[in-house]
Order: structure tokens, then sequence, then C-alpha cells
């Protein structure tokens, strides 16, 4: 095992093969969170407003994409072209370096199974 996603009613978190965390992703509304450890000190957020993607990191926007709904295709900062995802939060995964490649597939593919 590589990795394993343990669930929450809040979100949830990605755990290495001897399952130490490796980020906690929490689920809000209008945002997400992402931090590697449990108290989310220093999270990314991911938010959308006024038509962008936002990644944000106390309090401070890091990166944006523009997205909408009449738009099929995303270029996420011309490293990935990504389809089917709407105004999801989840293509902002794609824009934190910190993040292993990995990381960030296992990421998108729960949240877009939990339609975020």
């Amino acid at each position: 095992m590589v990795y394993a996603v343990k669930l929450d009613d809040d979100g949830f978190k990605l755990r290495d093969g001897n399952e130490q965390l490796i980020w906690k992703i929490k689920l809000y509304e209008d945002k997400l969170k992402v931090a590697n450890n449990e108290e989310m000190n220093s999270a990314y957020e991911v938010k959308l407003r006024d038509g962008k993607l936002k990644l944000e990191r106390n309090d401070t926007e890091i990166k944006s994409i523009r997205v909408s709904e009449s738009t099929d295709w995303y270029d996420v900062e011309g490293r990935y072209k990504i389809q089917g995802f709407g105004l999801s939060l989840a293509p902002g995964i794609l824009m934190i370096n910190d993040l292993k490649e990995r990381e960030k597939f296992v990421i998108i593919a729960e949240l877009a199974k939990r339609g975020r």
C-alpha cells in the first residue's frame, strides 16, 4: 500500500503506507483546506470567488485560475489540462506545489467522488 484515504464527516486524510498523516483535507460549503498537520496550521485554502479558483495561504493569494460553467477544459499553470470539473474546487489542488503528483491525483479523485 502506498496511500490510504481515511474518511471523516467533514473531509478526509491522506496517509502513507505506514498510516502516517501526509495531508488533511477539510471540506466547507464554499472552500476546502489542505494541511500537513492535524491542527490545520498554515493550511492552504482553495476558494471559488468572482469566477476564479483561488489558492491562498495565511490570507494571502498565491495563485488563481479563471473558471466558468461553460468552459469544458482548464489549463492549470501550463502543466495540466483537465476536463469535466465545471465549478469544482478540485482543480485548485493542482496549484499546490507542496503536494507530490500522485498525492494531487488521489486527493482530486476523492474530491470528485464526493462531488466537490
